[in-house]
């Protein structure tokens, strides 16, 4: 949530809520978890021997032609810096858009030298012409109403992840189409949890919502072992059959990447065939860590990255749930689009529990008081719109302060001068009719 240094008081939040007071609870946890796991610093050791070693081989050399073609674009005459502006949370079909626009994007005139990212709706730039939003250095990425923004509606035939695939020209490349439709499935099948790559992605997007870059990197790494285990599928049958080969062989990652004592490791041992996919968490580490086999502080690095903002998020899960027994619903019928909506009152510290009071009491909207800090979060679920809430709530304030209300009322973020209650609206494509 980005406060703009002003005073915010109150939240109202469209979708989860863990997107913004939440991650950053979730962030403070991942930060804990760190500190209290790392004791001296990283010993290398050596890539197993056997099946993976021999994967490797064969693997790294497409990932490290990726890597070069992309770094000469970097350091061409014409590339430039770029500031890419992103919602707070980041998703897996931002950061891979964001990863098309930086490989690619110089068949659009977006030369990329360097980047910064500022994870900040309110703080896109409003322009929609991209000649304009080049010549400024300033790329938004679903948000804006840039040529990169999400669409008035997410469906297979309006995508931001397949909108700039065909804008780049990459539509009929087999291999980019097939993670573009995988990134785009999302907003039927949603990500998932995070045991599937696209659900672990906003996992570690929410255990470092301040370092939005750190995620950008850890993604393009692992899209870019997608593609060159695709590629190399295509290419060499008898890779296709020992990635599977190597199923058995997975936990010795663990050893060689030092997390084979890590909670999260463990349990993702428990499925060990789930590591047969790249749609899996499983699948993607062993992925990443073929290609940096030859890096292995890097590769250490990264699945930290993925291993403590897991248990970060399941840890502030746990939390939330051992106070789900002191929600109250809201004695009074309310009504909502046509239909009756229940509501939920609580009082607690526990950020993620929107979340179960949906999935476990039904609860459709949930208000919930921070024990700290005094803040109010209302919190609506999938197709619930808060827009005439925000201006109720801001009209009631204006006259209890005796000032001139905000305008717009139900407008984002917070609204004029005076404003406390931030509000966080979803896309509207998310609501019914």
């Amino acid at each position: 949530m980005t406060t703009e240094n002003r005073n915010v008081q109150a939240l109202l939040s469209e979708g989860d809520t863990e997107e913004t007071l939440g991650g950053f609870s979730i962030e403070e946890r991942r930060k804990r978890i760190q500190r209290e796991r790392v004791s001296g610093s990283f010993e290398p050791k050596t890539f197993p021997e056997g099946l993976l070693s021999k994967a490797a081989g064969m693997l790294r050399p497409i990932f490290q032609r990726i890597r070069i073609e992309r770094d000469e674009r970097k350091s061409s005459a014409q590339a430039r810096d770029f500031t890419f502006f992103l919602h707070g949370h980041a998703r897996r079909h931002d950061f891979g858009v964001m990863g098309y626009l930086v490989a690619k994007g110089h068949r659009l005139g977006i030369h990329v030298r360097n980047f910064s990212i500022v994870s900040d709706r309110a703080a896109a730039p409003t322009e929609t012409d991209l000649k304009k939003l080049i010549e400024a250095g300033q790329i938004p990425i679903c948000v804006g109403n840039g040529p990169f923004s999400k669409p008035a509606r997410e469906d297979e035939t309006h995508s931001v992840v397949l909108n700039t695939l065909k804008l780049l020209g990459l539509s009929t490349d087999p291999i980019r189409k097939t993670v573009g439709d995988w990134d785009h499935s999302v907003f039927s099948k949603g990500p998932g949890g995070w045991t599937r790559t696209q659900g672990m992605i906003r996992t570690v997007s929410l255990g470092y919502m301040n370092d939005q870059t750190a995620v950008y990197y850890l993604n393009e790494v692992v899209t870019e072992a997608i593609r060159s285990m695709l590629e190399l599928n295509d290419a060499n049958p008898e890779f296709k059959k020992l990635w599977l080969e190597l199923n058995e062989q997975v936990t010795q990652l663990g050893d060689w990447l030092g997390v084979e004592r890590h909670p999260i490791w463990q349990k993702l041992l428990e499925s060990p065939n789930s590591s047969s996919s790249w749609e899996n968490t499983l699948g993607a580490i062993k992925a990443l860590s073929l290609v940096l086999s030859d890096e292995p502080e890097l590769a250490s690095t990264y699945v930290d990255m993925i291993l403590d903002s897991v248990q970060a998020e399941i840890e502030e899960g746990e939390a939330a749930r051992a106070e789900l027994s002191k929600v109250r619903e809201y004695p009074k019928e309310l009504m909502h689009r046509g239909r009756p909506v229940k509501l939920g009152i609580v009082e607690t510290n526990a950020v993620l529990i929107p979340r179960l009071a949906r999935n476990d009491l039904g609860m459709d909207v949930l208000v919930r008081v921070d024990e700290t800090t005094g803040h109010v979060i209302i919190s609506g679920g999938r197709n619930i719109d808060l827009g005439q809430v925000a201006t109720n709530l801001r009209k009631k304030e204006a006259e209890l302060k005796g000032i001139t209300p905000p305008d717009p009322l139900d407008d984002t973020g917070l609204v004029g001068d005076n404003d406390v209650w931030f509000y966080k609206r979803s896309q509207r494509y998310m609501f019914e009719s």
